[in-house]
């Protein structure tokens, strides 16, 4: 399971709705798609506690560039 797919089936558990979007991006090392997962579910994690948002997104996109933001 690659980094989009992890964080897809996250996304679906979560209790805002979430929005992945890939934009292309590849596969990338392991250790390198495990610290994105977990930064990733963290940021998560305080958009649900503190946001009081509606809507998240995740984009994940070609070159080098993370991004998670909600709409709140």
């Amino acid at each position: 399971m690659g980094l989009a797919a992890a964080l897809e089936a996250q996304a679906r558990k979560a209790t805002v709705a979430v929005d992945v979007v890939t934009d292309g991006a590849g596969r990338y090392p392991q250790e390198v798609e495990a610290a994105v997962y977990f930064c990733v579910l963290e940021a998560l994690q305080n958009v649900q506690k503190y946001a009081d948002a509606t809507r998240a997104i995740v984009r994940l996109s070609e070159p080098q560039h993370r991004d998670v933001r909600s709409r709140g």
